[in-house]
């Protein structure tokens, strides 16, 4: 948590919940051109202003080389607004935004660098003082207020994922429900397939050649093992020389 954020940790102490930077840029003698030229020569330096809100004795000056890394790191969002040329914003509630100050109240806070909630529940013992009277009330409405808002944001965050979670069932329980009737159409389907005629039973596969052979082999059996050529009569034999057959000539004896 940064140092500019209001915490329990350091409440009313010296640390924590209080400091923030305001950035700027000051013109500052050039001691070096300065003797080169001869005349004074300026040039533009980034100085940064750190702030405790009601404490108006204590405001140190710094270059921004100076700042450690961790006041970097810390202030780097403001630094960021201020090399753009933007306005630097006080991170948390404005007080503008609070109900519990009116305009005078609000005014005369700013005038003491106070310009958040966050800021108001972070003043010091130092920094009440300085306010004045009301302004011990304004730290413990401040601290009130943001313990308030930060049971809030967790009623919000709890009621949020609750209904997230009643969603997500909802959701699977209609997916459950649609997958119920995807398997009812599944199983009719699958009784009138069962109720209708097998078509695979009716199917008589053609014969093979191997079939067609057995088939005439047992034919053939069955018809006396025969053949069918034999009912044919043989040619009459006709006595004498058959014609147009040469008589071969006589051997000589002897």
């Amino acid at each position: 948590m940064a140092l500019n954020e209001y915490s329990r940790t350091g409440m009313g102490g010296e640390k924590g919940g209080r400091t923030f930077a305001r950035f700027f840029t000051e013109e500052v003698v050039d001691p070096v051109a300065s003797a080169a030229a001869g005349r004074p020569i300026y040039r533009s330096e980034e100085r940064v202003e750190l702030i405790n809100p009601g404490d108006l004795l204590n405001k140190p000056v710094l270059r921004v080389s100076q700042l450690t890394d961790e006041q970097r790191e810390q202030f780097k969002t403001v630094y960021a607004q201020f090399k753009k040329g933007e306005e630097q914003s006080h991170e948390g509630t404005p007080i503008d935004q609070w109900p519990v100050l009116n305009r005078a109240q609000i005014r005369e806070l700013k005038a003491k660098e106070i310009y958040t909630v966050e800021q108001c529940a972070g003043l010091s013992d130092l920094g009440i003082q300085q306010i004045g009277m009301g302004g011990r009330a304004i730290r413990d409405l401040a601290r009130a207020y943001l313990d308030e808002a930060q049971r809030m944001a967790l009623l919000t965050k709890t009621t949020h994922m609750n209904e997230m979670y009643e969603a997500k069932v909802a959701a699977q329980d209609r997916q459950i429900e649609e997958l119920k009737l995807i398997v009812e159409q599944l199983h009719r389907q699958s009784q009138v397939q069962m109720a209708m005629p097998n078509a695979v039973s009716g199917y008589t596969p053609m014969p093979t050649p191997e079939d067609m052979q057995k088939q005439a082999m047992a034919s053939f059996a069955a018809h006396g093992g025969g053949s069918s050529l034999d009912s044919l009569e043989a040619p009459v034999k006709r006595r004498g020389r058959p014609p147009n057959v040469a008589r071969e000539p006589a051997q000589m004896e002897g």
